[in-house]
């Protein structure tokens, strides 16, 4: 089969359930235990391609994972440029990079996710989560972790633009608010920070995470963490841990400590379907995220918040596998 093979770029394929497109600890964009994956090409059916056949362009079409978690499939030709129509498989969803450009050009900085608030001497920069489980406040590490700091505040703000793929138009608005925590994993994290509600969610770009760099280590429980995939870039999505997870140095970044821990502990330990997503049986929701200053952190909001009850680490719920019925455990 001989024909003249133009040179093709085609975004391919995020998967709509975080497994595939990198659901490590966090993540669907990441969880430590969870690699970014792309999807084979599928069937691809040439366009009207100046003498190059869908059969063609398939035999040579190579796949290259690239650092948002997409492929694109190259053709190379004499001249010109041809287009390929993929069909997704079963459980993936096409997608396609931003028609405009990012209106900051990629430089969103700490001053304006912080614009409006008051200055550091007024107090500690705390995001408060309001859960359908309580509240967790959370301490956050503006001078030691600022990069994911940046992303997170302005997101959780509205003020750092994200394409809308919807409306192909870059809007503001307050990214965390009605979102879920999508992944939860007893004795380990509870992930959220998707809209998407499974990990599939995008930006319109992507940052470094500074993980690689960072000096702060995964030893205590409670860690505000950047979800990401294994190239250490992320989207926005976020985990919480519950224990010390000293695996994940140099892949994920710490950014905040979070108190009160039960509160943690509640959302963690939901029941859940089990490897490979562990999506909780029952939905727990993120209501909002709140950035404000306060004397004296999370720390002191958190002690005078009502005590939801620690969980006894020895009666964790555990994990149902798919298909198996689920008995609620009774109330202690």
């Amino acid at each position: 089969m001989t024909s003249r093979l133009m040179t093709v770029a085609v975004w391919v394929l995020v998967a709509a359930c975080a497994a595939k497109t990198g659901d490590s600890p966090a993540s669907d964009d990441q969880v430590p235990d969870d690699v970014s994956k792309a999807a084979a090409p599928g069937e691809a059916k040439a366009g009207d391609a100046k003498g190059a056949t869908a059969e063609a362009a398939a035999a040579k079409a190579t796949p290259i994972d690239i650092d948002d978690g997409n492929t694109v499939v190259e053709a190379k030709a004499r001249d010109d440029t041809a287009t390929l129509n993929l069909k997704a498989p079963e459980g993936w969803r096409v997608v396609t990079p931003p028609t405009e450009p990012d209106p900051t050009g990629g430089k969103f900085r700490l001053r304006d996710a912080l614009a409006g608030l008051p200055p550091r001497s007024a107090g500690t920069l705390v995001a408060t989560f309001e859960t359908g489980k309580g509240k967790i406040h959370c301490d956050l590490f503006e001078r030691k972790a600022s990069v994911p700091v940046t992303q997170f505040v302005g997101l959780a703000r509205g003020l750092r633009p994200v394409w809308n793929g919807g409306k192909k138009v870059w809007e503001k608005r307050k990214y965390y608010d009605g979102t879920t925590f999508h992944r939860v994993i007893a004795g380990f994290m509870a992930q959220g920070g998707d809209p998407a509600g499974n990990g599939s969610g995008l930006l319109g770009f992507t940052f470094d995470t500074g993980a690689s760099r960072s000096r702060i280590k995964h030893d205590k429980p409670g860690q505000l963490c950047m979800a990401s995939k294994r190239d250490v870039t992320n989207h926005a999505q976020f985990f919480i841990t519950e224990v010390p997870a000293s695996k994940l140095d140099g892949t994920f970044a710490v950014f905040g400590q979070c108190a009160p821990l039960p509160v943690v502990y509640q959302i963690a330990r939901v029941m859940n379907s089990g490897t490979p997503h562990f999506r909780p049986l029952q939905a727990v929701g993120l209501e909002r995220v709140e950035i404000a200053r306060f004397e004296g952190g999370a720390a002191a909001l958190a002690a005078g918040a009502s005590d939801p009850g620690k969980l006894p680490v020895n009666e964790l719920p555990g994990v149902v596998p798919p298909g198996r019925a689920v008995v609620e455990p009774k109330a202690q």
